[in-house]
């Protein structure tokens, strides 16, 4: 499947098909109810079934890449894709991994683990007891209803946590600093300890935001 002059949004079927984008920005498009096992894997060469080696997919100039999952247990893995990405789990419980890019992980219902890895990500947890990790870059995590864990991880991370008292946030990776950057929201949060490295001004504003 050739695409040609223009942004194409291209998607193989079963079986094993070579998608070439051409010029421009293109997009691969793909559906776990394409493959049998629900484990999709995008890097900048190939589109797989992790389950399935009959179900792979030679990719050739595509820039952008969206996954979609199903009401089942799904893996969307994009850890080898350079481009920006789109992953989406919907129901079941499911573990998204984005890219180097700018990617957008929304997990849908279920108990799901999504981390962005590098690039200014943005992971939605929705509804269900979800893991959120922003890796490197300025992230933006909405953990969502549940009892979730949200780590900003690298970078100047915005987190809200939601409404659940139980959940746990933390800015950094070992969840003992934040940085200057970092924004930290909390529906119903009583009080807020962190431990800041060399700061100038520390200011709390009841009832923010």
């Amino acid at each position: 499947l050739i695409g040609g002059r223009g942004i194409d949004n291209l998607g193989g079927g079963p079986g094993q098909d070579t998608l070439d984008g051409g010029t421009e920005s293109d997009l691969v498009v793909e559906a776990i109810a394409v493959v049998t096992t629900g484990k999709l894997k995008v890097t900048d060469t190939q589109l797989s079934d992790l389950g399935d080696p009959a179900e792979l997919d030679q990719l050739v100039s595509i820039e952008q890449a969206r996954l979609y999952g199903s009401n089942n247990d799904d893996v969307l893995d994009a850890s080898g894709f350079t481009g920006p990405t789109w992953l989406f789990g919907f129901g079941g419980n499911d573990t998204l991994v984005g890219g180097s890019g700018a990617d957008y992980l929304d997990a849908g219902t279920g108990d799901d683990g999504l981390s962005g890895l590098a690039g200014s990500d943005t992971l939605i947890g929705g509804d269900g007891n979800d893991t959120l990790l922003g890796g490197d870059g300025n992230d933006t995590i909405d953990a969502g209803p549940g009892t979730d864990t949200a780590l900003g991880e690298a970078g100047d991370d915005a987190i809200d946590a939601g409404d659940n008292e139980a959940d746990t946030v933390a800015s950094s990776g070992n969840g003992t600093s934040v940085s200057a950057g970092d924004v930290l929201q909390k529906d119903d949060m009583d009080a807020v300890v962190e431990t800041f490295s060399n700061p100038d001004t520390w200011t709390w504003v009841d009832g923010w935001p």
